[in-house]
């Protein structure tokens, strides 16, 4: 991957149609059908290359239009983190905002990769190097709530979970490695 010696780039998600998902807070409630999500956030990813590409930027992302969240699409794929019933945090990410957080739950560990698709369709679609954005043990950690509701604190919580959550991580960073090659 060549780039120039100062690439310009996005950071964070690009916003996704109103056709196909409405923002609240971290998390994103999709709006289209399970039978035409996939189609929809092709379509959306296709809109977020293209708006990147004409505005000039050297290294691409797929604008994160199939993230339902940061955390919880790659948490998602993991067990040992609930996505589903969520816990409430009243500290989140250092700052006095309470939110409805994924759980840990136990033992972390991988299920499947999480970005791996979206990174091929990504990279299949544009001649542009493409970049995804995988979060820290830490993030995850700061993102989700204590185990069973247990006081822990951050530091706590990192100690007992962020090896187990940095080896699915590391995991997901071989998985983008290995499609360097590949398109």
């Amino acid at each position: 991957m060549k780039l120039p010696p100062l690439a310009t780039t996005g950071i964070g998600s690009l916003p996704r149609p109103a056709w196909l998902a409405e923002t609240q807070h971290t998390r994103v409630a999709f709006s289209v059908p399970p039978e035409h999500h996939k189609e929809a956030c092709d379509d959306a990813t296709l809109l977020a290359l293209r708006l990147q590409e004409t505005i000039g930027l050297d290294l691409v992302t797929d604008g994160e239009q199939r993230r339902e969240g940061f955390i919880f699409h790659i948490a998602g794929q993991w067990t040992g983190i609930d996505t589903v019933t969520l816990g409430k945090k009243e500290i989140y990410r250092r700052r006095t905002n309470a939110r409805m957080v994924p759980r840990i739950t136990g033992k972390v560990t991988r299920r499947a990769p999480a970005i791996v698709e979206d990174t091929l369709f990504a990279k299949v679609n544009t001649a542009r190097p493409v970049k995804m954005a995988v979060p820290g043990p830490m993030t995850v950690v700061d993102s989700s709530a204590n185990p069973c509701g247990v006081a822990m604190s951050t530091s706590a919580v990192a100690g007992a979970h962020s090896p187990a959550i940095a080896t699915a991580l590391k995991t997901a960073r071989i998985d983008m490695q290995s499609l360097d090659g590949e398109t």
